[in-house]
Parts: structure tokens; sequence; C-alpha cells
């Protein structure tokens, strides 16, 4: 439908409001179209509306699967609400999602740190790493949940050699 256009374009250009309200346009036309209601909750996201975006994109697990960019602002806003258990579901969804871009893995290791989970703070920096070799900021990343979690500094050592020649 026209508004599912217009609110891609308005998050496209930043216009959060403005795509919130297209896509609420939409769900009125169509109330089981979980990509309206996915563009709604990303666009409520942005705005600083976090329990209104995590309310739509519950409605949109009702009706479709979540994109990856979804389930990513879906669980930075269970974040913001303390809801940490719902998040690391959410970010976990995320990690295993068939068409995940290698670019949400560095900020879902960041939430993984900020919910305490280091572990899979690492295991997103290490598949980071696998995905793009040629990128610093997994080897970064790993070595810092790395050091974060005790490892010998010998193993965080050869994250940072790496991480330097890849971005001196």
């Amino acid at each position: 439908p026209s508004q599912w256009s217009r609110a891609v374009r308005h998050l496209e250009m930043g216009e959060h409001h403005l795509a919130a309200q297209s896509a609420a346009e939409g769900i009125r036309a169509y109330p089981n179209l979980g990509s309206l209601w996915q563009l709604r909750g990303i666009a409520r996201y942005y705005m600083g509306d976090f329990r209104g975006s995590v309310e739509d994109f519950e409605t949109s697990l009702c009706l479709c699967v979540l994109t990856p960019c979804s389930l990513w602002c879906m669980s930075a806003a269970y974040v913001e609400l303390g809801q940490c258990r719902s998040a690391r579901d959410g970010l976990i969804a995320l990690l295993r999602h068939k068409r995940r871009p290698s670019s949400l893995l560095y900020p879902a290791a960041g939430l993984f740190s900020r919910i305490g989970d280091d572990e899979l703070a690492l295991q997103s920096c290490e598949e980071l790493a696998r995905k793009e070799p040629g990128s610093a900021v997994g080897y970064y990343g790993q070595a810092l949940f790395m050091s974060r979690m005790g490892y010998p500094s010998l193993a965080i050592q050869s994250r940072l050699r790496k991480a330097c020649e890849l971005s001196p």
C-alpha cells in the first residue's frame, strides 16, 4: 500500500514522526499487514517511544516474521525498558536470522553487553570477524569482551594485533 511506501521514505529521510503517521494510516486500512506494524515500531523506537515500539513489534510478531532491523530495534527498546530477558531473546533471534546483515552484529554485541551477557557479545564479534575478516571492528570487540571476561592476555593481544594490522 502507498502508506507503506511513504513510511519507508520518511524513515530513510529520518522523518520518524511522519513515518509513524504514515504507518498508522496504513495500519487502519490494513491491520493484518505486519510490515506496517514493524515500520511504525522502528519509527517509534527512533522517536524514543520504547513502550509503543515494543507494542508494535509484538503485534507484528503475531502477523509475520520480524526483519533483522526490527529485531534489533525491538531488543534495544526492551533494554531501555529494563526487560533484559526479552531483549536477550530478541537478540538471539537476530543472531539466528538467515538474512541478518553483518552491520548489526557489533550493535548487537553492545546490547548484549548492556544486559550483562559478555559471552554472547563476544560471539557476536567473533561472527563479525568471520563475516568481515578485513574489518578491524570485530577484532577490537573480541579483545574488549575477552578482557572483560578474564581471558589470557596473549589471546587478547592477538586480537588487538589483528585489529591494528587492519586499521592502524
